[in-house]
């Protein structure tokens, strides 16, 4: 029916657990990253339809921000960290970036630092969109979402540094109120804007 962060996003506008403006960015962080934009209550699409692939901008790093946070970045971010060895943590052997997540919410050193890294990388992230569409308001969604606490310091760093007050100044960022429930919501949302728009 439609790419699932952009029904994701739309989902937030009709059926989510707070007041939002009908113009917005949501980002999802989870296996990768996605993104989608609503602005005046429609998707934008780009000129092709697939416009707001926000995972594949680039970062700091001369990779994506899929490359650096997707899951596999974490993972791997968590491996490079665990080879130094400066950093205690519980994390050992084969793990899932669930369990780097897990050990976050325990206090774990290093676990902490990933994420902590993470926020630079949403923090870039946001910087290049918010210069490009003059968005505002952010949500933030996916299953990385639970971390946000974690990682939500570095990522205000970054903002700060890079976008002038009349950015900064407005500046809504929140986490998405739909959880698991975001692409199901978000697909009969379609439905709901196709008769609006009638």
């Amino acid at each position: 029916m439609d790419n699932d962060a952009n029904a994701a996003a739309l989902g937030e506008l009709h059926f989510g657990l707070e007041n939002i403006p009908d113009t917005y960015l949501f980002i999802t962080l989870g296996t990768g990253v996605g993104g989608g934009c609503v602005i005046n209550g429609q998707v934008f699409k780009g000129g092709d339809g697939n416009g707001l692939e926000i995972g594949h901008v680039m970062s700091s790093t001369g990779h994506t921000i899929e490359q650096n946070i997707g899951k596999a970045g974490i993972i791997n971010m968590a491996q490079d960290y665990i080879q130094e060895g400066k950093l205690s943590t519980t994390l050992s052997g084969e793990f899932d970036a669930k369990m780097v997540a897990t050990a976050a919410h325990e206090g774990d050193e290093l676990a902490l630092q990933v994420y902590h890294d993470m926020g630079k990388y949403v923090g870039e992230l946001i910087v290049s969109v918010v210069r490009v569409l003059d968005i505002k308001t952010i949500l933030i969604g996916g299953g990385v979402s639970e971390t946000f606490d974690y990682l939500k310091g570095n990522m205000y760093e970054v903002i700060n540094a890079f976008l002038p007050e009349y950015y900064t100044n407005a500046l809504d960022i929140r986490l998405a109120t739909l959880g698991n429930n975001a692409g199901i919501l978000g697909a009969a949302s379609l439905g709901i804007n196709a008769i609006e728009l009638k």
